[in-house]
């Protein structure tokens, strides 16, 4: 895949050129191979060029078409896909409204140019936390593809995955499931079981599984997608290796972390070897692998891949890329953890006010930053100031979830606390709701379960041992 994209480059490039030298730069045949060489960097994750490529692209075709042109309008929606990729979410939004409300007067809202452009602004919406108006974006995509193709067609199931995906990240996790179960019926019936479009439908409904813990299933959906696109495209193609961190995924949620291990190490050196290290596929495989590496107790060997993960969205996405936040939040967190603090506290603070200058300050920051950023003030003593982050990440997860995975572990972020705090009831009340939840989701022999209890215990033991005041 990627060498097939390098080649679309060089022929695109090549195109582009001979046009500009026999045709001039406002030919509309120009016009349209340099939109074709823009959306080959978007697709090769060559942000900047690609943001260049549009730049130019929108103003050529203004003076060639016209303001009021579908082409322009829709030269406006990819650039606006690019803002959203570098993270620049209020901007990509003020071009995506126009874009949608544009190519609804001039393609109409059948046109798939017009349907794209809507999903990409909800995706532009999401990021910001604007949830229920993203959410209405896909709503109208599916109502359109299913009026004008049927259930049965590749675009209505693509616009049903993306639809599900969204409901699923707003905590609306039956109503995804119900979906995406859909989705895989009609796949599996209309398209066959090898589809690659069945494949990544059953591969979003086993994401949802894993988080609503139907662990079995989720499982052996996984290794169902590994097995069949093994057998159709070889063990070392992007699609089977990816295939390979989803299943690790999917034991690493059942805390068997070794067997998780194993999986990712070899995903990920098959994804160095084919996609490079900058691929996205690759970068988030790294981050996998550090994350089970350091919950089985062995923080300093894991860290290289938290690093490499951090620098190198940081190298291809910028700073302010969301994916690039979270893993310096995650990188903090594991030198906090390893009592680095002088190197932990600057990224910590770092993320929070990039997340506070991109989304401003009256947006409540993703869950998972607050965590981050709760454990490491705790780490470092400063429990005041963790407090709050530690409250909020709490109760924004029971608002999502009392059975949410990040339900689990924010009850044992508090409880630690308020143990540091001496609020030791609070604590040990905290600690027997985390060890019953759980036991209920995951299972009295989960890691997660069995650290509760020894962190219970360990709160036991040490008030035993404290002389009582006179």
């Amino acid at each position: 895949d990627v060498g097939l994209e390098v080649s679309a480059l060089a022929v695109g490039e090549r195109a582009l050129a001979v046009r500009r030298e026999a045709r001039g730069d406002d030919h509309p045949d120009t016009v349209a191979t340099l939109s074709l060489v823009g959306k080959i960097q978007h697709a090769r994750g060559d942000y900047e060029s690609a943001t260049a490529t549009f730049d130019e692209l929108l103003e050529r075709a203004e003076r060639v078409f016209g303001p009021e042109h579908a082409r322009t309008w829709g030269a406006k929606q990819d650039r606006g896909a690019v803002l959203l990729q570098l993270g620049r979410l209020a901007e990509a939004e003020a071009v995506l409204r126009p874009a949608v409300e544009g190519l609804l007067r001039t393609a109409g809202e059948s046109a798939e140019t017009t349907t794209s452009a809507m999903q990409t602004l909800g995706v532009a919406l999401a990021r910001q936390g604007k949830n229920e108006e993203a959410i209405a974006q896909y709503e109208r995509v599916v109502e359109i593809r299913r009026r004008d193709f049927g259930n049965a067609h590749r675009l209505t199931l693509s616009a049903l995955l993306s639809l599900g995906g969204r409901l699923h990240d707003v905590g609306r996790s039956a109503e995804a499931e119900a979906i995406l179960r859909e989705s895989v019926d009609t796949a599996r019936r209309v398209l066959g079981d090898d589809h690659p479009d069945t494949l990544s439908a059953m591969q979003n409904l086993a994401s949802v599984l894993e988080s609503i813990i139907q662990l079995d299933e989720a499982e052996a959906l996984a290794a169902e997608i590994l097995d069949r696109r093994r057998e159709a495209l070889g063990p070392l193609h992007p699609r089977p290796l990816s295939s390979l961190n989803g299943l690790a995924y999917t034991l690493d949620g059942q805390g068997r972390y070794a067997e998780a291990e194993t999986l990712y190490r070899e995903a990920h050196e098959g994804l160095l070897l084919v996609l490079g290290p900058d691929h996205s596929n690759t970068i988030q495989c790294a981050g996998n692998l550090g994350y089970v590496i350091n919950q089985q107790g062995r923080a300093e060997e894991a860290e290289p891949y938290y690093r490499e993960t951090y620098e190198s969205l940081l190298r291809v996405h910028g700073e302010a890329h969301p994916g690039t936040l979270t893993a310096m939040g995650n990188l903090a967190s594991l030198l906090a953890q390893m009592g680095e603090l002088e190197e932990a506290e600057p990224l910590t603070i770092r993320s929070y006010e990039v997340r506070r200058r991109l989304l401003g300050p009256s947006h409540t920051s993703p869950l998972h930053a607050l965590y981050t950023e709760g454990n490491f003030f705790i780490k470092k003593g400063e429990l005041d100031v963790a407090e709050p982050y530690c409250e909020q990440t709490l109760s924004g997860y029971r608002a999502l979830d009392e059975r949410h995975i990040g339900t689990l572990h924010s009850l044992g972020l508090v409880a630690n606390l308020r143990a540091r705090q001496g609020r030791i009831e609070e604590a040990e009340s905290l600690w027997r709701e985390a060890i019953e939840r759980r036991t209920d989701v995951l299972g009295e022999d989960h890691p997660l379960t069995a650290d509760a209890r020894a962190a219970l215990e360990t709160l036991r033991n040490a008030e035993k041992a404290t002389p009582a005041s006179e």
